[in-house]
């Protein structure tokens, strides 16, 4: 299934259900619903809250980030977004922003580096060193090793 063909999918499927008529603040609302029991699975999935077996966690992280994927999609078209543009000018960007591989590799151990320094603080009470903020003109990693 190619992504535009989805979005105008989800759109008459809503249409015949008189559920194109939801506001886009209540769609965003259930999508934020959404994200939130994204995080929960995602918190199991690293251990930090207890979970069921590996393969029944994967099988529920896929039907709600499948949920989150809907309401996204379903704001993107009433708000008039174009999914499949965007994600064409998404990935425009991050190849611009992080075409040198040898820079973004770099970022991304400089990332690292401070997640285990933190981690580092936390883990040795009062007497760890301090994690020190990042140079004021030092690119900021990305948000994700994908870097978008």
């Amino acid at each position: 299934m190619h992504v535009r063909e989805y979005q105008r999918w989800l759109e008459a499927w809503d249409r015949a259900r008189g559920w194109d008529q939801v506001l886009p603040a209540h769609t965003l609302a259930h999508a934020v619903e959404e994200l939130g029991e994204v995080a929960r699975l995602v918190l199991q999935w690293e251990g930090y809250k207890g979970a069921e077996g590996r393969a029944a966690l994967q099988a529920r992280l896929a039907e709600e980030l499948s949920d989150l994927f809907v309401f996204l999609f379903k704001l993107a078209y009433q708000t008039g977004v174009d999914v499949e543009d965007a994600l064409v000018r998404g990935q425009e960007k991050a190849e611009s922003r992080y075409a040198d591989l040898d820079e973004a590799g770099d970022l991304l151990a400089r990332y690292h580096a401070r997640q285990a320094e933190q981690l580092a603080s936390w883990a040795g009470g009062e007497d760890a060193p301090a994690v020190e903020a990042p140079d004021a003109g030092a690119a900021d990693p990305p948000a994700s090793p994908r870097g978008a």
